[in-house]
């Protein structure tokens, strides 16, 4: 005899408290990968079920760059999240010197808790050397 399965209502996953994302633009598609002259990364972040006012904090981390020590905090930023739905976003400009290949991470804590990571990971910009063509076409 067949196990009865549970009701729908039982089965659907619970909603994690904050859904994060990243990308170049506050509405863009949601991305792993960014290339390295991109002129801002946006950390956007979406609420469910939050309690009024819950402190929202995404932690920018450089894991492997090459460059800054391993694990290394480039930047945090906070907001208050002031109805239990609430969104937003975090913006990070490029530095004047481009952002440093590698990989990263950001943490999004509601009320100190860890609840979502992003993995990012920054590649090299294409050459806009001499033309698209003869890439296309390389004999």
């Amino acid at each position: 005899e067949l196990a009865k399965l549970p009701a729908p209502s039982q089965t659907k996953p619970e909603l994690k408290k904050l859904e994060a994302s990243v990308s170049t633009s506050s509405d863009g598609d949601s991305l792993d990968v960014i290339s390295a002259d991109a002129l801002q990364i946006v950390a956007r972040w979406r609420g469910h079920g939050l309690r009024k006012n819950a402190k929202i904090r995404a932690v920018w981390i450089a894991q492997d760059t090459g460059v800054a020590p391993v694990n290394f905090k480039v930047d945090e930023a906070t907001a208050v999240a002031p109805i239990s739905n609430a969104f937003g976003k975090f913006t990070l400009s490029r530095p004047s010197d481009g952002w440093a290949t590698g990989r990263y991470r950001v943490e999004f804590y509601v009320d100190g808790e860890l609840i979502d990571t992003v993995d990012l990971t920054i590649i090299p910009s294409e050459p806009r050397s001499p033309s698209r063509q003869a890439f296309l076409n390389p004999n």
